[in-house]
């Protein structure tokens, strides 16, 4: 019985490490976005924690309010980056996506042509029972 040689293999395992790549790149991202909006929260919430304090005095409150003027400039920062890193975090998925589709493709060629060669080798097989029965039966 020979064995199913798929010609497009190189380009199929080629796609399917681009795929894997672009995979990776994609939960890179994902990654930074999420850890950049836990440090959003962590501000946020020493920012809350701040405005919650009793102060006794004037100096102590200015200098909870330079803290807090502190925090709202780094959360301004904060957000600035997080708008860059989910605008990367789409392009990554969308290449992701693509690479994906593309990989698809090649494995769908793939598996038609399986089904082809396994036709054939049903049919091959066939023929040779249906020559091996007309020679039983000649001898």
């Amino acid at each position: 019985m020979a064995r199913f040689n798929f010609r497009l293999q190189r380009v199929l395992d080629y796609r399917a490490g681009l795929e894997e790549e672009a995979k990776r790149a994609y939960q890179a991202a994902h990654a930074a976005t999420g850890a950049e909006e836990r440090e959003i929260r962590a501000v946020q919430q020493r920012r809350l924690g701040l405005l919650s304090l009793e102060t006794r005095n004037l100096d102590e409150r200015q200098a909870v309010e330079q803290c807090v003027l502190s925090l709202d400039q780094s959360l301004r920062h904060h957000h600035t980056i997080l708008d860059q890193l989910r605008f990367e975090e789409e392009k990554a998925l969308a290449r992701w996506v693509e690479a994906r589709r593309s990989l698809l493709s090649i494995e769908k060629l793939r598996d038609k042509a399986w089904e082809a060669w396994q036709l054939e080798e049903t049919r091959r097989e066939q023929r040779a029972m249906d020559e091996f029965a007309v020679l039983r039966r000649a001898a």
